[in-house]
């Protein structure tokens, strides 16, 4: 009597059907891409896109801007020079950056038209006109 491997299939059995043959070894899913994405990079690049569009918001753009540099520059630490999604985490720091700067200088300019000279001479006009 012969052992049978995991490759040998059993020995027919009288009288009922015969065996099926082995399984064919497992493939990968059709549906794997190459490389995984990073969820960092995807991150900052959405991050950035909504900090730039919310700028004028004052509040909910520069909270995206911060996390987009914050999670592009971690996203550019942890990949290799020349990785797929290192665009993407470059992209989004940048934006980022741009958003914020964008937020400081919308600040700056409302500072300055709200304390400028220009408001006394408004106010005077309206107050004449009144008397």
């Amino acid at each position: 009597m012969t052992q049978d491997g995991p490759d040998r299939a059993p020995p027919p059995t009288p009288g009922g059907p015969p065996p099926l043959p082995p399984l064919p070894p497992a493939s990968p899913p059709a549906h794997a891409s190459p490389h995984q994405t990073d969820g960092l990079a995807v991150a900052s690049l959405v991050l950035g896109i909504v900090g730039l569009v919310l700028t004028i918001t004052v509040w909910i753009g520069p909270v995206c801007d911060v996390l987009a540099i914050v999670f592009g520059a971690m996203a550019r630490r942890r990949l290799p020079e020349g990785a797929p999604n290192r665009g993407m985490a470059t992209a989004g720091f940048i934006l980022g950056i741009v958003g914020l700067a964008l937020t400081v200088a919308l600040v700056l300019l409302l500072i300055v038209a709200l304390r400028g000279e220009g408001n006394d001479v408004v106010f005077h006009a309206a107050t004449a006109a009144r008397r």
